[in-house]
């Protein structure tokens, strides 16, 4: 279910009862966190992977952080890792791009499961 508001609903709430609204939205979308990570533990079993994509700013990082610990909170040991810092500059060469990107995407995963100890060098 998307968030209930046209942008018209937004202003005029926002200036009537700011708080109020906000701690409604807050509201919509902790339930949102919370029955997206109820769907990623069921899949648990088939799945052990999500990735979040969107524009800056638009919250995937707080979004992750927060299905994170709702999955730990249900005993899942689930990890976030920060793609942020792994970007690949765009080239005319389409294909040196694709066969280098697999390679910068594993890095984080590799260097969390070694520091843990969970694959050897």
């Amino acid at each position: 279910m998307p968030f209930p508001y046209y942008i018209d609903d937004i202003n005029k709430r926002a200036s009537e009862d700011p708080l109020a609204f906000a701690r409604e939205c807050e509201a919509i979308y902790n339930r949102k966190v919370m029955e997206t990570a109820a769907g990623i533990a069921e899949r648990s079993e088939f799945s052990s992977v999500v990735f979040l994509s969107g524009p800056s700013g638009s919250g995937k990082t707080t979004t992750a952080l927060k299905i994170c610990d709702a999955l730990r909170f249900v005993g899942i040991n689930a990890i976030t890792v920060s793609l942020d810092n792994y970007y690949v500059k765009l080239r005319n060469e389409t294909n040196k791009v694709a066969r280098f990107f697999p390679k910068l995407l594993a890095k984080p995963f590799i260097y969390y499961y070694r520091k843990h100890k969970i694959i050897k060098e």
